[in-house]
């Protein structure tokens, strides 16, 4: 693979085996060559723009698990770049309380001993669980030489990989109560970690777990959300297996259909596992998956015709998502035909986008009147297509099926 600007051809990996089964039977779904890097942001204009990398979607024709195909090294994807934080995001902050909404429906009266947050980010989740348990605890690698700082009013921090930690020696307790959100997306080998936690937990642990759905994506065609951080595309059948062959239990779930079709399910350790046994089964066809790509990419080309219809007129985005590179790639653009990116945020204002010639503007102050507006954070469309209807801007373009 020729190497793509700043990434090197030493940092990405091409898998060969499932994540979950380790069956060979990978076939490619999707493959999508250059696929850009996201999130990226720049206090001044770039000049080179890095290119993407080659891509692709597997799906295990063992165990029906859907994969990425290529790897980049964690120290490329999550480096200094990499500013994502739970408490700085509206969004995420509300994806919490459907979190925890769900926990207490499946646990309404339980107290436990340890909580064990795991890619615990900013600890706000933690934070948000006080008095739930007498010991919390959270492990993420963000916090490498910063347990120290981080650490206090009952929280004990782990800066490091769930992978390269001695659960059993670093934990306050075996946790008897175990949170995820959004994490085992991004780990490499889920399988192995989730039977690490396991074996670490207490008997009868609870275990909730929140990914995005692979289940929603299919339905509702949103491959604008692949991207090379998340590694696994988890449907609620493959999850379900996998937790009864690693001799858990499901207890229930739950689907927040917008906020990433965000799957949410609760299962519990056993004292003695039932079970047990090798994945197997496929919730999907490779040719279903295919043919709601083609319709997606079908629809995409119609919504590139009516903007190229409609050249010379002034044209803003608005959100300066960090997924917009990833919508620039389907619509077979640069994006250069909007005038700039609009944002309600103002640290955002002056940022240009690492690789699309892009700049973002604070919002206050721009008459939406006189221009027209494409939704760039589609993720967010809701909230800002009442503000727009309220300001009635030219036209309104929304490049995505469904709302």
């Amino acid at each position: 693979m020729a190497s793509s600007g700043y990434v090197k051809k030493s940092d990405v990996r091409s898998r060969r085996q499932c994540a979950l089964c380790g069956s060979a039977r990978l076939q490619t779904v999707i493959s999508l060559p250059g696929y850009p890097l996201t999130g990226r942001f720049s206090k001044r204009k770039m000049g080179k723009r890095p290119a993407g990398i080659n891509q692709r979607l597997l799906l295990c024709g063992q165990c029906g698990h859907v994969q990425l195909g290529s790897r980049i090294s964690p120290r490329v994807l999550y480096d200094a770049r990499y500013s994502f934080r739970t408490s700085a995001s509206a969004k995420a902050r509300a994806g919490t309380e459907f979190f925890l909404n769900f926990l207490k429906s499946v646990a309404p009266k339980r107290k436990f001993r340890s909580v064990l947050d795991v890619g615990c980010n900013d600890l706000y989740l933690l934070r948000r669980l006080a008095g739930k348990a007498k010991y919390r605890a959270g492990i993420d690698p963000i916090w490498e030489g910063k347990e120290k700082k981080a650490a206090g009013k009952g929280i004990v921090v782990i800066g490091g990989s769930v992978e390269g930690t001695d659960l059993n020696r670093m934990l306050p307790a075996p946790p008897d109560l175990v949170v995820c959100r959004h994490t085992l997306e991004h780990i490499d080998f889920p399988a192995v970690v989730l039977k690490k936690l396991l074996d670490a937990a207490a008997d009868n642990a609870l275990f909730v777990f929140e990914v995005p759905g692979f289940d929603t994506l299919f339905e509702r065609l949103r491959f604008d959300q692949i991207s090379h951080e998340h590694l696994q595309y988890f449907s609620l059948a493959v999850f379900t297996k996998l937790v009864q062959s690693l001799g858990g239990a499901v207890l229930g779930h739950r689907v927040n259909r917008h906020d990433w079709g965000a799957l949410v399910i609760a299962f519990q350790k056993k004292k003695a596992p039932q079970g047990k046994g090798r994945m197997k089964g496929v919730p999907y066809r490779g040719n279903d998956i295919r043919k709601r790509y083609q319709t997606f990419c079908a629809h995409m080309a119609g919504v590139r015709k009516t903007l190229d219809l409609n050249k010379g007129k002034e044209i803003c985005g608005y959100g300066a998502a960090n997924m917009l590179p990833v919508l620039a790639y389907y619509l077979k653009s640069d994006m250069s035909f909007l005038k700039a990116v609009l944002d309600d945020d103002p640290q955002k204002k002056g940022w240009h986008y690492w690789n699309l010639p892009l700049a973002v503007r604070h919002s206050k102050g721009v008459d939406l009147s006189q221009v027209s507006v494409m939704i760039t954070a589609v993720d967010n469309a809701q909230p800002i297509l009442q503000k727009l209807l309220q300001n009635r801007p030219k036209d309104i373009v929304y490049p995505l099926p469904l709302v």
